[in-house]
């Protein structure tokens, strides 16, 4: 299954912004504190806290900890639609460059993989977040038209894809 059938997927479900489901205040494992950040990590109503009401689907976990999001934003180039995402992990976070990848019906994508100890430590299985970014005409990738990032965290097992 692709990245972005998995956030479809979530989204379905009912793992969005506009979902009523009540926020689990469990602390972090081991009764650490979640660091003071407010994207991914953090819990769905400091996220909708943070961010402009329908800035993105959420996707959450059993805890309601954000894991991943999907987004439709205006129009612009890479390097500034992967910022967006760089805002929304701990300091932490370091990121692959960019990687072209041709996906299923010849739809085209960026994929950008962060790592961060913080996330790790806080939402468990491993340290892994794949940005996906994606233009209007997803069989060409201009790089200065990004205008959907889908975000996921956790290892995946299957290689990335569009």
């Amino acid at each position: 299954m692709t990245l972005l059938a998995v956030a479809a997927t979530f989204a379905a479900a009912g793992c969005d912004a506009a979902s009523s489901r009540g926020v689990d205040a469990t602390p972090v494992a081991r009764g650490e504190s979640a660091p003071a950040f407010t994207g991914l990590g953090t819990s769905a109503s400091v996220w909708r806290t943070a961010h402009a009401p329908g800035y993105a689907t959420l996707i959450t976990d059993g805890r309601q900890r954000v894991t991943g999001y999907v987004a439709t934003i205006s129009p612009r180039r890479l390097t500034d639609a992967e910022a967006l995402v760089r805002n929304d992990l701990p300091a932490d976070a370091t990121a692959s460059a960019p990687r072209l990848v041709v996906g299923d019906e010849a739809t085209k994508c960026e994929i950008v993989v962060f790592t961060s100890t913080t996330l790790a430590r806080v939402l468990g299985d491993g340290d892994t977040v794949v940005a996906l970014f994606q233009t209007d005409a997803a069989t060409s990738m201009d790089t200065t038209r990004i205008s959907h990032i889908t975000v996921t965290y956790g290892d995946q097992t299957n290689p990335y894809r569009c």
